[in-house]
């Protein structure tokens, strides 16, 4: 008796605990990467098209996981099972050419030297972006309290923030740079021809790499000034 109780015992624990498991996917064809939920995500350009994701076995038999016409989405079957396994997935995405990336949730992003004609990353809400990137075109859209860091270099490239996001583009040269921020966002970036800043709220453009032409349209009490300069321009 003693031994059956102990079974059984042992036999539910065994059913509550989640082991940690790995799958991976070939694909043909990737043009663009959707996530939603709460996890990491680092992307890779290695001529590849392959998706590597590991976490808990039931976290990720929930995972939605198709590819249609090039567009490569991961998104939970059910969003409340987050709430039992709050560190969420991590994926390792391998590319050949990626144009288009969306974010939902708490997600990680890290993208390894992406070198492409254009790349446009849209999220929203806490994610957290840190790209290496060689772009003729760049834009990103974020909504809600995200934050990201891009570095490299990028012919154009084009901000907007809807919410209290942080944008730290810096250390990402670019000759022409738009930024349009609706709330209490901030932004750095870095433009040595032009800069055009449209500001709706309390929004602030730190700018550098001195832009031999800016314009700039306010409403409300948002600033544009130089990086590390108290005054704006």
């Amino acid at each position: 008796m003693k031994t059956f109780c102990f079974l059984l015992i042992f036999a539910l624990f065994s059913s509550l605990v989640s082991k940690e498991i790995t799958k991976t996917l070939d694909y043909d064809y990737v043009r663009a990467f959707e996530m939603s939920g709460n996890g990491k995500v680092e992307i890779k350009q290695t001529g590849k098209n392959r998706l590597t994701l590991q976490g808990e076995e039931a976290l990720l038999d929930n995972l939605s996981i198709t590819n249609h016409r090039g567009i490569l989405s991961a998104s939970p079957k059910d969003p409340n099972i987050f709430r039992h396994y709050p560190k969420g997935v991590a994926a390792v995405l391998e590319v050949d050419h990626l144009s288009k990336i969306t974010l939902k949730g708490d997600i990680s992003l890290d993208i390894d030297q992406l070198k492409e004609k254009e790349l446009s990353i849209y999220g929203s809400g806490h994610s957290v972006i840190e790209a290496l990137l060689d772009l003729d075109l760049f834009l990103i859209k974020m909504e809600g309290g995200m934050k990201g860091e891009i570095k490299g270099q990028a012919k154009e490239q084009s901000v907007f923030i809807s919410g209290s996001g942080t944008y730290n583009g810096e250390g990402l040269k670019t000759e022409e740079t738009t930024v349009n921020i609706q709330g209490s966002g901030t932004t750095y970036v870095n433009a040595t021809e032009k800069l055009t800043a449209f500001i709706a709220g309390h929004g602030h453009v730190y700018y550098s790499g001195n832009p031999k032409t800016i314009s700039k349209k306010i409403h409300g009490e948002g600033e544009v000034s130089a990086y590390g300069s108290s005054q704006s321009r």
